[in-house]
């Protein structure tokens, strides 16, 4: 079984674009953690998703969570990318 990470899009206005979706044919343009929203601006722009995002773990994706461009949704994620794991504040009680 190939491992996975779990993430969500960080707070700043990094987009860490989608390997596998770069390699399709046709090419398509897709960030992690964000969805592009029409509305947004005049030529629409890519809004943070609310859910997590399971992606393949590639080293592209460890370094974009070690660089805090991706946020770990889950303590494994954390302990795969060597990162401390914070419970995401909505989460939490």
């Amino acid at each position: 079984m190939k491992k996975t990470l779990t993430v969500y899009a960080s707070e700043h206005d990094a987009m860490v674009a989608n390997i596998d979706a770069l390699d399709a044919k046709p090419p398509m343009r897709r960030f992690i953690g964000r969805q592009y929203n029409a509305e947004l601006g005049e030529a629409g722009g890519w809004e943070k998703k609310l859910e997590p995002e399971t992606i393949p773990c590639y080293n592209d994706y460890i370094k974009a969570i070690k660089d805090g461009d991706l946020i770990p949704a889950d303590e494994q994620t954390a302990k795969i990318c060597g990162v401390p794991w914070a419970r995401k504040q909505k989460d939490s009680k």
